[in-house]
């Protein structure tokens, strides 16, 4: 009997990590689709960028987001969930990369575009799929949890 509970406590504290890694991710990809926002200003008084391409890096976040949630959702549904999340993550990490580091306006909006495609699309749809497979009883409790965090990112 002792190792049935040993058992259960090893999946409460499997799912509880499992729990919080995917709530940071949702967090980084909260705080990566606003900042934008915070920085606009500094970016247009330094004559870094004008108007229309703030509003065109803004967008391509936004672009990815909606255009990935239709393929997301059927590669979550056929494919490892941990597979594609951690495929997910590293897209969405390269893409920072790539977006911090070039001075080209259209590889900064691919890169901006796949931010919203891996980060924004995979982090929601997976953190649900990962709640509802780890939390059934308590889904509305723990997504409320996870919204909160990506709440506070913004």
């Amino acid at each position: 009997m002792s190792n049935s509970s040993h058992t259960s406590a090893t999946i409460n504290t499997t799912a509880l990590l499992t729990f919080i890694a995917i709530t940071l991710f949702y967090f980084f990809e909260a705080a990566q689709m606003s900042y934008f926002n915070v920085l606009a200003p500094h970016f247009l008084s330094q004559g870094i960028y004008h108007h229309n391409q703030i509003a065109g890096l803004s967008a391509a976040y936004y672009y990815g987001n909606v255009i990935g949630l239709l393929p997301v959702g059927f590669a979550l549904d056929r494919f490892p969930l941990r597979n594609i999340l951690l495929w997910a993550i590293l897209g969405s990490v390269i893409s920072a990369i790539v977006l911090a580091s070039t001075q080209n306006f259209y590889i900064e909006w691919i890169a901006r575009f796949f931010c919203g495609f891996f980060g924004g699309t995979f982090s929601f749809v997976g953190g649900i799929r990962i709640i509802i497979n780890i939390f059934p009883h308590r889904f509305s409790l723990f997504m409320g949890y996870s919204s909160r965090q990506a709440c506070l990112a913004v």
